[in-house]
């Protein structure tokens, strides 16, 4: 159910993205070091409960962290390294990676480019994922 309700997420919002991107909203991303932006697209009755289309610039990185809540992560545009304490995995478009609650991780955008991915953080006592109605109030 997560991965189905993150791709729908990223088609419905994947279009904004690619083409009209400086149209959306963006925020400084103050929880990561400086650079990165993010655009909300649903926020949650809890703190960390939100999916966004957030952008990192090129050479950008996250140091090595963990949450207590489930990320999914969805790449849109770029590639991104994304490491963990015993691995690490190269994610392009349209790859996405689900980091369990407590997984240390760390990420890094390669190349010269920018790097858009949709995030979606999310910890419920039943462990699901909001539904398309869920995210939308109906």
């Amino acid at each position: 159910m997560k991965r189905i309700s993150l791709i729908v997420a990223a088609l419905l919002f994947g279009t904004a993205v690619s083409r009209g991107a400086d149209a959306l909203e963006w925020h400084v991303a103050t929880s990561n070091p400086p650079g990165a932006l993010y655009h909300l697209i649903w926020k949650g009755s809890k703190d960390q409960d939100l999916q966004a289309i957030v952008r990192y610039p090129a050479h950008y990185s996250v140091p090595m962290h963990q949450h207590s809540y489930d990320e999914t992560l969805y790449v849109l545009r770029g590639r991104i390294k994304v490491r963990t304490e015993s691995s690490e995995q190269v994610l392009r478009s349209g790859d996405s990676i689900v980091l369990p609650a407590g997984q240390s991780h760390a990420i890094d955008v390669i190349g010269w480019r920018r790097a858009d991915a949709i995030i979606s953080l999310f910890q419920s006592e039943d462990g699901v994922f909001p539904t398309l109605d869920g995210l939308f109030g109906g």
